[in-house]
């Protein structure tokens, strides 16, 4: 069986907050040792260096969204997209208790005040970059203080190319006619990987 001595890095200890110089055995897949610099290993194990690195262990999906979790299970090979826009729309209605349910309460939410031609913006701190943003509002007649926010509530009124990593990114928004209370609902896929973001936002139009 292939053994690897794995020298020079330091491993990272999460609960102690450090990470010491420390050399690493392993036995065909399995991790059997890790010890001191200069720990003891077969004269045929092949030596890895690992000098200047941090070593830790594997990692899997390791960025979530918690809010996400909420609706695990609720369908079968959804698309996120789908998973959002087909159920509840802040990800709130699965829950072991009514903690989370004020999420998705139909109300009087705050609003912004907005004219009826705006710039949407989006602060993007880690620079992931876009394939496209995609800018939805609520169809007049729709009152998200009464009803409950579906699909076919929603009106594609402005959406981007692709857009290169910035810390911010920015779409003229035109809101026709619209009157009073409405949703805008906005997708941005980015670029990073295959993973999209979702804002609900609630607003208020002056009509001009």
């Amino acid at each position: 069986m292939q053994t690897t001595i794995v020298r020079g890095g330091r491993v990272l200890d999460i609960r102690a907050h450090r990470a010491d110089p420390a050399d690493i055995l392993i036995t065909g897949d399995t991790i059997t040792e890790i010890g001191a610099p200069g720990l003891a290993a077969p004269a045929d194990a092949t030596a890895v260096d690992a000098s200047g690195t941090l070593l830790q262990p594997g990692l899997i999906n390791a960025h979530t969204h918690a809010h996400g979790n909420l609706a695990k299970g609720m369908g079968d090979l959804w698309t996120l997209e789908l998973l959002l826009t087909a159920g509840p729309w802040i990800s709130g209605g699965r829950t072991q208790a009514p903690r989370y349910n004020a999420l998705d309460t139909v109300g009087a939410w705050q609003m912004a005040a907005k004219d009826n031609r705006f710039t949407l913006t989006i602060t993007d701190q880690a620079r992931h970059g876009a394939d496209y943003l995609l800018v939805y509002i609520t169809k007049q007649g729709f009152d998200p203080a009464t009803q409950r926010l579906g699909w076919g509530n929603l009106e594609l009124v402005a959406q981007t190319g692709k857009l290169a990593p910035a810390g911010q990114y920015q779409v003229a928004v035109n809101a026709g006619s619209r009157t009073g209370r409405h949703i805008v609902y906005t997708i941005w896929q980015a670029s990073h990987l295959d993973q999209s973001y979702y804002f609900c936002s609630d607003v208020n139009f002056s009509g001009r």
